[in-house]
């Protein structure tokens, strides 16, 4: 967004002058203009002003009407995942807020600011905006927002309504329900996507150009609601209301989902592609470009917004973009801005944007909102998550197990049998005449591995569930063992019941941090990047009811595989044979 001084002046050249002594108020920040750039309906300039936390006062919201709709955006640190930066955007006003716990000198003429300042501009934002009596605000996946602002700021909503929830076929993409909400034709989608890509705060950057770039999707936010028949869209949104939640509900939901936010936000907004060109049943009238992928990590995905480079027969290269139309297995099929003749080479694939969520991603979308919303109690409802985040001892449902005494959760060093123990717990289970049981992991490797172990004691009466995108091209050749009792995502919905006999093997991707499986011999996923992730291990409460595997048996017995194989190699057979020691060793 094209960003100007109210004066006339240019934008960026001079910071706005405080006087010292003086107490901050709305002239101390002079106001700017920028226009929103994401619609085609018509151009309103938005006027806005930036305040610190601690400048805060009740006078910097009377800007906005009283009951008005507000829309809000926010950006986050780039080094711990906080919220740093909020825009809050009415029609034609703005009023953005910088949160700066430690990171940003003082400015010119001013004292470093004090914790007490800014927990007194936080609790009149509250009250100004999140809080107020008349008035709702509007945001895109207002969920993870509002988690953000309470563990990060300790602020509570009441009114927010979630902008996606007005659509819900249209799914959780903003371009999406932007599209919904206001018809063809009428939204710009690159810009769109580049908006919502732009949730890192780059602290470097000048003052107007790190802020003004919120202003347009918060303005967007607020228009859906308010556009032709907005307001009749939301008539059956359920408002996320956290002012009614306890702290304790609210740090188990925060802990969860600003994991999983924090880690989604490392995620890289461009990929470069190994590729190769597959021109296989290509007709010479077809306008698009089939490509096949080198890498799983780096494969194709339906959607993807791509900027391709282009070597022309007298080696120039030019650079145009293309969309991904169709993904399957290692292959897909582009559709460039400009033809690519046959006498033409591409030589780079770059996919700009985030990844699509998983469906994981999404189904624990939906349930935080589910939450925030009143329509899911997982306090009462869910054993796992009063056992992980609430009791100091574990006590699960009596219907659940016979021997509630017995461990549930054991780790070790690779070898040590975890894999073994699974098998063996299903075994006792199914012969004591218990059921309903399911394996889960996170990844779909390690359920393999569990399935594999199955078949080894001879338990054939599992069906593996696996993803379609991990499994076809790339790794049905690791399948092979167990590939009888497959069942790929494609095949879910329509699988019948007595083909789901059995017992269910699958992955499920999350930061619930529940690993009943064999992937406990190393840190969760993510961990690398995001510290505060936890295993299941490290619930101080649950390590009374870990059993520790000490014995490594596989590498033990492969020892002397290797240690016999190599006398053999190295010495005299009669000397081997001769030995009592050696011989007992080999046998």
């Amino acid at each position: 967004p094209r960003s100007y001084r109210a004066d006339g002046a240019v934008e960026g050249l001079l910071e706005p002058l405080t006087v010292p002594g003086s107490p901050p108020s709305i002239m101390a920040n002079p106001p700017d203009t920028v226009e929103q750039n994401l619609v085609k309906l018509f151009i309103p300039t938005i006027e806005y002003r930036i305040y610190k936390d601690t400048e805060l006062t009740p006078e910097a919201f009377d800007v906005f009407k009283l009951g008005q709709s507000l829309g809000l955006n926010a950006a986050y640190s780039a080094s711990n995942g906080q919220l740093v930066c909020l825009a809050v955007a009415s029609s034609d006003r703005a009023v953005i807020i910088e949160f700066f716990p430690g990171e940003m000198p003082p400015r010119p003429g001013r004292n470093s600011p004090t914790a007490d300042e800014a927990i007194v501009g936080r609790a009149i934002l509250q009250d100004a905006v999140f809080t107020r009596d008349a008035g709702q605000t509007f945001a895109f996946d207002y969920g993870p927002l509002a988690m953000a602002l309470y563990t990060d700021l300790d602020l509570r909503v009441t009114n927010a309504m979630d902008v996606q929830s007005a659509c819900p076929d249209a799914g959780r993409k903003h371009v999406d329900a932007a599209k919904a909400l206001l018809g063809e034709g009428k939204v710009y989608e690159n810009l769109l996507q580049r908006a919502v890509d732009k949730t890192t705060f780059d602290a470097s950057l000048p003052t107007k150009r790190r802020c003004s770039d919120l202003v347009p999707l918060a303005w967007l936010a607020q228009f859906v609601a308010t556009y032709e028949n907005g307001a009749t869209a939301f008539t059956e949104v359920k408002p996320i209301d956290t002012a009614k939640l306890s702290s304790q509900y609210l740090d188990v939901i925060g802990k969860i989902t600003n994991d999983s936010r924090r880690m989604e936000q490392n995620e890289p907004t461009q990929r470069k592609h190994s590729f190769k060109m597959d021109s296989g049943g290509r007709n010479a009238d077809d306008p698009s470009v089939r490509v096949k992928a080198q890498k799983f990590g780096e494969r194709f995905r339906s959607g993807q917004q791509m900027k391709m480079q282009v070597q022309t027969k007298t080696g120039g290269r030019y650079t145009t973009s293309a969309s991904v139309d169709i993904a399957k297995g290692k292959g897909a099929s582009l559709t460039s801005a400009l033809a690519i003749n046959e006498d033409q080479v591409i030589k780079t694939l770059v996919s700009i944007g985030k990844d699509d969520p998983t469906q994981a991603e999404k189904k624990r979308a939906a349930t935080l909102l589910r939450i925030l919303q009143g329509d899911l109690d997982i306090m009462s409802d869910n054993p796992w998550v009063q056992n992980i985040w609430l009791r100091p001892e574990l006590v699960w449902p009596e219907e659940w197990s016979r021997d509630t005494s017995l461990p549930r959760a054991r780790t070790g060093p690779p070898g040590t049998g975890k894999t073994s123990v699974i098998a063996a717990t299903v075994q006792q289970s199914i012969t004591s005449g218990g059921g309903g049981i399911w394996l889960v992991a996170q990844s779909n490797v390690a359920v393999k591995n569990i399935a594999e172990k199955l078949e080894k004691v001879g338990f054939h009466d599992y069906r593996l569930l696996v993803s379609r995108d991990f499994y076809e091209e790339w790794h049905e050749h690791i399948y092979e063992a167990v590939k009888d009792n497959l069942i790929c995502s494609d095949r879910f919905k329509f699988v019948s019941p007595p083909q789901m006999r059995g017992m269910k093997c699958t992955s499920y991707p999350s930061t619930c941090h529940w690993h009943p499986a064999d992937v406990i011999t190393v840190p969760p996923f993510g961990q690398d990047d995001l510290e505060s992730l936890q295993s299941i291990f490290e619930v101080p409460h649950l390590r009374d009811n870990v059993v520790f595997l000490d014995t490594q048996c596989e590498l033990f017995l492969l020892f002397f595989e290797v240690l016999l194989i190599t006398l053999q190699t190295v010495c005299p057979r009669n000397w081997v044979t001769s030995s009592p020691k050696l011989s007992m060793m080999a046998s």
